[in-house]
């Protein structure tokens, strides 16, 4: 978490592979660069350095890396509430990530264009790319992502008028978080945010409370399960 010091040793690297000519070793440098001093805000600084490494990248064959270095432009992009330019990341980052089989990469992308459709209004779309994206990285065993995911759908859910399905989907987000240790990143806030105050304003605070301690009882199967049955409640709730 020292992005500071990491920014430092990324700037070095840089330096080195620029004075060895080696311009693959130059482009993964300028990526890290950019990922240290996007994490400390400086989001300008990241642009630049990320424009000059997808240069670089794209004169090579090096298509996992030059995935994963887009998927990062499109998590700017949508920090910086640009949902052409995340969309067009995300979009270019899925086609590398599936012409190599990485799974991972797969879901979150298609993760980054459900945040675009949701911010877009389009609870419908967002709908069926946080439900892929959740069923991979459920697969995975990506426990992040899928804390991610849920909290997706529960905006979803708010969006289609069920808050208490949403409050569950919440509960169950944040339980795994918690878990694993994890924090929202700054897109991830904001939809949390937006998503919290809606249901604030659908729920009273009883059921708010009730709904969300149902949704962190659940197990991640559960829970996962939960979030691909939209309209439906947990097994655990439908015996009682």
């Amino acid at each position: 978490g020292d992005y500071h010091a990491a920014a430092a040793l990324d700037e070095q690297s840089a330096e080195l592979a620029r004075a060895l000519n080696e311009p693959l070793a130059l482009a993964e440098a300028l990526m890290a660069h950019g990922n240290a001093v996007s994490s400390l805000g400086e989001y300008e600084q990241a642009e630049r350095l990320y424009a000059e490494s997808a240069e670089l990248f794209r004169s090579t064959d090096v298509h996992w890396e030059f995935a994963t270095l887009l998927m990062n432009m499109g998590d700017l992009a949508l920090v910086r509430g640009d949902l052409e330019d995340a969309e067009t990341h995300a979009g270019e980052s899925l086609a590398h990530c599936r012409r190599v089989g990485d799974d991972a990469g797969i879901a979150a992308n298609l993760g980054n264009l459900a945040f675009v459709a949701l911010e877009r209004n389009d609870a419908d779309r967002a709908l069926e790319l946080f439900s892929e994206a959740l069923r991979r990285s459920h697969e995975l065993g990506f426990g992040e992502w899928i804390a991610i995911m849920l909290a997706g759908l529960a905006a979803v859910a708010v969006s289609h008028d069920e808050p208490a399905r949403a409050a569950r989907l919440l509960g169950a987000a944040g339980r795994l978080r918690e878990e694993l240790g994890v924090s929202l990143d700054a897109v991830e806030e904001r939809v949390h945010a937006r998503t919290s105050s809606r249901l604030r304003e659908r729920l009273d605070e009883e059921t708010l409370a009730s709904a969300f301690a149902e949704g962190r009882d659940l197990s991640t199967d559960d829970a996962v399960a939960f979030g691909l049955s939209p309209e439906q409640k947990p097994a655990r709730l439908q015996r009682k």
